[in-house]
């Protein structure tokens, strides 16, 4: 496989393999408009097969697989997949997309399932949040977040409910469908990132203000983000249904 370039790093040595297998195993997922990419609608990743990448159903919405392509970066050739079928979950924010298998020889897809199971574990999440730019355009950017698991919880918002990790970083727009897995095995896959939560602001100053004759106390408030993945737990034997395990 050729190595990659990046901001003036070699990717895809041995030596480095492990810590950053994660990149030849997502991609950008994009509504398709005839043969062009009309705009990009977040993340996702291969997950036990070349040709099957997991993603959020909010990220797709009722789209067809006509209407979607993949792309993905380590793919020499530069063209984007054709999505040939969409399996969405009935309940839970998880679908799965199958793709040609022209990148075959360029993607790791993620192995296993590897389950976070306590809370402060670290994890990683990888993904492509949107970015501005100074032509005031807004750009997919591949990050790399790194934290910790702060909670498990039942999510139950916008019509979705399913078992969640509450994340110790946010989660910005376009991260949505990239993978969570724990620092520990960045070959495995933990959940997918499909939210950001405003947790209670936090009182960042007070200061007296001085208006005429009168006096008054300001206070200033910032939020607090947190990201949420679905925790890929109850999803083992649905998944298992849909994409095959990779030969021992």
């Amino acid at each position: 496989m050729r190595a990659l370039q990046r901001n003036g790093s070699t990717f895809g040595s041995n030596r480095h393999r492990r810590m950053i297998r994660p990149f030849y195993s997502v991609g950008l997922l994009y509504r398709r408009k005839g043969t062009s990419l009309a705009n990009f609608l977040g993340s996702c990743c291969a997950f036990r097969t070349t040709s099957h990448f997991l993603t959020a159903v909010h990220c797709i919405g009722m789209l067809e697989a006509d209407d979607l392509a993949v792309a993905v970066p380590a793919f020499s050739g530069g063209e984007a997949l054709a999505v040939r079928e969409v399996v969405r979950h009935p309940s839970g924010d998880l679908a799965v997309l199958v793709t040609d298998d022209r990148a075959a020889n360029a993607i790791h897809p993620f192995s296993n399932v590897d389950l976070i199971t306590d809370w402060g574990e670290e994890i990683g999440a990888l993904g492509f949040p949107e970015d501005s730019h100074p032509d005031n355009s807004v750009r997919p950017t591949v990050r790399l977040f790194r934290g910790f698991a702060q909670r498990f919880f039942k999510y139950d918002e916008s019509g979705w409910q399913y078992g969640a990790v509450e994340l110790s970083f946010g989660a910005p727009a376009g991260l949505s469908g990239g993978p969570v897995f724990p620092m520990r095995d960045v070959c495995s896959l933990s959940g997918i990132a499909t939210a950001n939560r405003d947790a209670t602001t936090y009182l960042a100053s007070v200061a007296e203000v001085q208006d005429g004759n009168s006096t008054y106390t300001e206070k200033i408030h910032h939020r607090i983000q947190y990201g949420i993945a679905l925790d890929l737990k109850p999803w083992i034997d649905w998944l298992t249904e849909i994409v095959p395990r990779r030969p021992a």
